[in-house]
């Protein structure tokens, strides 16, 4: 029958999907760079995925196992969540999932047109751009940027900072290279900053704003609020459009 045919089809891609997918993750898990002790998890969950997807195709061409097909298939619905939840943590960190209705910090009272701009823009463009290489499993030259104290305290080259001048600072230097340059950040194979986000960067840097918690008033730098403004209206438009795309 045709319903037969179309699942044994998925069944069948879903194990290739597997293999790939375990086996690029076994080559990621060979980067220096990662804790096999946070990946152990994700790794032997991942690989529990792969075989019972390839029993999901054994079965589906055995007669008579009906019963042992659909235990199956519930068991390998139930490690692909697991084992995709893990990956999420990995590169997202614990709380990924956590709306932000739960969190117990209460957010600071801000003045009118004022913000707070390591949490309102900055903090954005790093989870963006930089929180996949730097965070608790993957800490690229000891760098973490999944949480502000970890980044203030630098890396294996030391702080990421130079108060006596910012453009001999790590983040700002290595953010400015050529794309060519194996020290450019993001490297060349991840999405690049745009305009909008190496000046916030560099003038959250410059202005000493890193070092502060106080809000910024918008109305005292026109190019700041634009900036600001152009980020969150890009932002609003992207989760539109990936909206629309799952509709």
């Amino acid at each position: 029958m045709i319903y037969i045919g179309a699942i044994r089809i998925g069944v069948d891609f879903s194990f290739i999907g597997a293999l790939i997918a375990a086996l690029l993750g076994y080559f990621l898990s060979l980067d220096d760079d990662y804790d096999f002790n946070n990946l152990s998890f994700h790794f032997w969950s991942g690989i529990i995925t792969l075989i019972l997807s390839f029993a999901l195709s054994v079965l589906h061409r055995a007669k008579g196992k009906e019963n042992i097909f659909f235990a199956c298939f519930v068991l390998t619905l139930i490690s692909l969540t697991i084992t995709g939840h893990k990956g999420g943590v990995i590169t997202h960190g614990e709380d990924y999932l956590s709306p932000e209705a739960l969190y117990k910090v209460s957010p600071p009272t801000i003045p009118k047109d004022s913000i707070l701009l390591y949490e309102a823009a900055v903090n954005i463009i790093l989870d963006d751009k930089c929180v996949s290489c730097h965070n608790a499993s993957k800490s690229k030259s000891g760098l973490r940027f999944d949480r502000y104290d970890l980044m203030m305290k630098g890396g294996e080259r030391g702080s990421l900072f130079d108060p006596d001048n910012h453009k001999e600072g790590s983040l700002v230097k290595f953010i400015s290279l050529p794309l060519e340059d194996e020290l450019h950040m993001p490297p060349k194979n991840k999405t690049q900053l745009n305009e909008r986000e190496l000046w916030l960067l560099n003038y959250w840097v410059s202005s000493g704003e890193y070092l502060k918690s106080t809000p910024v008033a918008l109305s005292s730098n026109d190019t700041l609020k634009n900036n600001v403004l152009a980020l969150f209206r890009f932002r609003k438009e992207g989760s539109a459009c990936r909206s629309r795309s799952t509709r």
